[in-house]
């Protein structure tokens, strides 16, 4: 996701006016108690926010699209929105990860995933 967000750019600055490493928006950071400029608290944002994005909509792909457009852009349209950038997106981190958001909903949700680039990562969150 980094890698999609940023190109691991920690001074990344979207037209949008998200920032850093998991472009986060302002709100959103604030949302969290984190500084978006600040590399750590940045990626933990970024982790928390994903993982409960992940938990809220039960898949992969949906936390991916609400990552990227929004929650409530998934209500809105009851799945992933049809906008180009959003399922472009998706398309990249499949890419990137080796299909990680076409896991079946079940698989995101107890032990990391065993394949592609994300075969020894994990997130620990204080």
């Amino acid at each position: 996701m980094i890698q999609a967000e940023s190109a691991f750019n920690p001074k990344a600055i979207s037209p949008k006016g998200a920032i850093g490493l998991g472009q986060l928006m302002p709100g959103t950071a604030r949302q969290l108690g984190v500084d978006p400029y600040d590399i750590e608290q940045n990626l933990d944002g970024a982790a928390r926010y994903f993982l409960a994005q992940l938990s809220r909509f039960g898949s992969v792909e949906l936390a991916l699209a609400a990552y990227n457009a929004g929650p409530h852009r998934i209500e809105e349209y009851s799945g992933v929105p049809p906008f180009r950038e959003t399922r472009n997106y998706i398309a990249r981190i499949n890419r990137l990860s080796g299909g990680l958001a076409k896991q079946p909903s079940g698989a995101a949700s107890g032990s990391p995933p065993t394949h592609g680039a994300f075969r020894s990562s994990a997130v620990l969150l204080n």
